[in-house]
């Protein structure tokens, strides 16, 4: 009677340790998800011209923590947010070098601000370097 009711508990505990881990698996990733989300819609306004870089880091900055911005997931979502920027303002009529300019100035602005140029820049091979 004994060894089943400590076997029992075992159990419980397992299965409750088990669920406290699904549980803080779940909220962390839809933490993650929903800041990529709002992160997403402030690039959006960001290339519609309604907010200025320092206020998008500023409020990048309120929705995600350090690590996520230093992440690849973060990069996607920016240049994510620049595709469809382009695809949207340039895809359905003719353009101009200014539209061009303009979409490529905010793009490195946005660079800039998240230091996402030198975090991903790819290096060229060099002689002696393997």
């Amino acid at each position: 009677m004994v060894d089943s009711l400590h076997a029992l508990l075992t159990w419980l505990g397992g299965a409750l340790l088990l669920g406290i881990i699904v549980v803080v698996f779940v909220v962390v990733r839809l933490r993650r998800l929903r800041a990529r989300r709002q992160i997403a819609e402030l690039f959006k306004e960001y290339y519609r011209g309604d907010m200025p870089v320092e206020r998008l880091g500023q409020r990048v900055r309120e929705v995600a923590d350090r690590r996520f911005i230093g992440g690849a997931m973060f990069y996607s979502v920016a240049a994510a947010a620049f595709q469809g920027a382009a695809g949207e303002r340039l895809a359905p009529r003719a353009h101009t070098p200014k539209d061009e300019s303009t979409l490529l100035r905010l793009w490195a602005a946005a660079q800039n601000e998240f230091g996402l140029t030198d975090r991903y820049r790819i290096e060229a091979p060099r002689p002696g370097r393997e």
